[in-house]
């Protein structure tokens, strides 16, 4: 009786290995295929207001301040709304995840600025920061240091950033959290 329950438990792991492989695998075949991006000209601080609408109240249930500061003088720039929306929201709940064990203040600040040639979206946090060890591996597909995390969330940042002729980088401190920007260009680009 006693081995059946182990080769039950075993095969009911593989299953479960399996399942998350092909998500995976899922994943990483749309993300190297993505479909045409629909781009548009438009004032990029709608598609951030509407994930900052969305996270707010999750945000505050986990005892985390979130400032928005919104640039209401930027010009309109060539972007597709959604993979847009998808950054902006993968950078907000990786910093409120990098928190979660954090004893500080826990805050978050978004803002939207011209600079120069380019419109930026800063997201920044007041967490542990990006050890230094880590740095050069962020952006790597498959690096996570979580522990059911597939490892690819911003890699395709950075990929949907770089389609959009645009750049992601970050700073961090050991003790000053990290500040992620995107920067996108505000005339259209042959993408």
């Amino acid at each position: 009786m006693g081995d059946i329950k182990n080769v039950l438990s075993i095969i009911d792991k593989v299953e479960h290995a399996s399942n998350k492989i092909e998500s995976i695998i899922k994943r990483v075949m749309d993300f190297s295929k993505p479909g045409k991006p629909q781009f548009i000209m438009a004032n990029i601080n709608q598609n951030v207001d509407e994930i900052t609408k969305l996270t707010y109240v999750s945000l505050r249930k986990d005892g985390i301040k979130f400032i928005k500061k919104l640039d209401t003088a930027l010009p309109d720039c060539w972007h597709e709304p959604h993979l847009i929306e998808q950054v902006v929201l993968n950078l907000i709940t990786n910093a409120a995840e990098a928190m979660k064990e954090y004893d500080g203040k826990k805050i978050i600040e978004l803002a939207t600025y011209k600079k120069m040639d380019c419109i930026a979206i800063s997201i920044k946090d007041s967490g542990p920061g990006i050890p230094l060890s880590r740095q050069s591996k962020i952006f790597d597909p498959f690096y996570t240091t979580k522990t059911n995390s597939s490892g690819i969330g911003l890699s395709i940042c950075h990929r949907i950033i770089t389609d959009h002729g645009g750049s992601l980088r970050f700073n961090s401190g050991t003790k000053e959290g990290a500040r992620f920007v995107i920067e996108l260009p505000l005339k259209r680009e042959e993408i």
